[in-house]
């Protein structure tokens, strides 16, 4: 089930935001250094993430990731009330991703 979610978010950013983040004038360097700020988040969580987060019960760190990715969706989706639709927001939302995405898929 994680394998589904890990992969719909990646899906999801690679197809939709990179549309996203052009309506804010970026350029496709701008907009390529966003996803590899992701990447990098991802790629140092994962590296130490089997050695953190072995320490505690695996369906605990995947609930807690889960809870991650619902936050960062929200971050770039509907609740316009509390995060406005600023490019500062949507960046931010990023590495809030990547920690979701590493507690989700490297636990195991």
């Amino acid at each position: 089930m994680m394998d589904v979610t890990f992969l719909f978010t990646f899906g999801f950013l690679a197809s939709i935001l990179e549309i996203h983040l052009r309506t804010y004038g970026m350029s496709p360097l701008f907009v390529a250094l966003c996803f590899v700020m992701q990447s990098t988040v991802y790629l140092i969580l994962s590296l130490t993430g089997g050695y953190l987060f072995g320490r505690f019960d695996s369906r605990l760190i995947m609930i807690i990731g889960a809870l991650f990715l619902a936050f960062a969706f929200l971050m770039l989706g509907p609740w316009k009330l509390i995060f406005p639709d600023s490019l500062v927001v949507i960046i931010l939302a990023l590495p809030v991703f990547s920690i979701g995405q590493s507690m989700t898929y490297s636990n195991k």
